[in-house]
């Protein structure tokens, strides 16, 4: 039977078919990244509690491979995951070794150990630092016989996380994988950018998100499912940007930071294949949060 396990290991049987079938049902109308989040902070959460989910698809044994992020914690996000993506490939590429190894069945790790994998983190890579800090990992994955590749699903848990029933994970994983193939990738990291260095002492680093997505011409909506925010929030954040910057509108917003700053230059960001929000890099830091 079915049953629904919440955070502190209790199980409801109850309700764990009803909310699995909720679960299944909800996945049907996930539209995009946003949509997407929500699902998986309302729904999917309840059955894996995770941080964290990192899937990564295409051929490993080439190496040609995809990524993408979903993230309840600040410091990982799409958006931001530029300043840790050099270590993503090698981390899921070692994931889907051990699935591999495991005969291609999921398996979970309690007390997992990133620094066993030997991957090498720079101390200032703040998100692989964030990644050392979880404890528990979930490891999912598909063959795709048709386009010859794979697809591995990585649920990490900063707290300990029981380990979930595999039938609930054999009616669940298959709607995600499904709805995540029917929503656009986040642009790719090697999207010309505009870097927002100059505003950096009079804007938050949220602000200079939206601004960098506002110079590049998104609208609301968009602004808002990148950055996993409302659009109440977005315009928000427009109203401080056109404070701290003395202007009214966002034509006036672009025009005075492409008229005053000397790095209206695009930039070009290494090509990774993660699927981010293009963020840009200066003397300061990372943009984006």
């Amino acid at each position: 039977m079915l049953v629904l396990s919440t955070e502190t290991g209790q199980k409801s049987p109850e309700s764990g078919l009803n909310m699995l079938s909720e679960t299944i049902y909800q996945s049907n109308f996930i539209r995009s990244h946003f949509d997407f989040y929500q699902w998986q902070q309302k729904y999917v959460s309840k059955f894996i509690p995770h941080n964290v989910l990192i899937a990564a698809w295409g051929n490993f044994t080439k190496g040609s491979l995809q990524f993408d992020i979903c993230s309840s914690i600040p410091e990982i996000h799409n958006q931001q995951v530029f300043a840790g993506c050099s270590e993503i490939k090698p981390l899921m590429t070692a994931l889907f070794s051990q699935w591999e190894n495991n005969n291609d069945k999921w398996f979970f790790e309690e007390e997992f150990k990133f620094w066993e994998l030997g991957l090498d983190i720079p101390p200032t890579d703040k998100i692989m630092t964030e990644f050392l800090s979880m404890r528990t990992v979930l490891v999912y994955g598909f063959r795709d016989k048709r386009t010859n590749s794979e697809v591995i699903y990585a649920f990490l848990n900063s707290q300990l996380m029981y380990e979930t029933q595999t039938s609930v994970l054999s009616a669940i994983m298959p709607h995600l994988d499904a709805a995540l193939r029917r929503i656009d990738c986040l642009p790719n990291n090697n999207e010309t950018i505009v870097e927002i260095a100059p505003i950096l002492s009079v804007i938050s680093e949220r602000e200079a998100a939206v601004l960098n997505l506002v110079i590049r011409g998104e609208k609301n909506t968009v602004i808002a499912e990148h950055l996993f925010i409302s659009v109440n929030t977005v315009k928000n954040h427009l109203k401080n940007i056109y404070k701290k910057m003395g202007v009214s509108s966002r034509a006036e917003a672009v025009a005075k930071y492409l008229n005053s700053s000397k790095a209206s230059e695009n930039v070009m960001l290494e090509n990774n294949n993660v699927h981010t929000l293009s963020v840009a890099q200066s003397k300061n830091g990372l943009i984006g949060s």
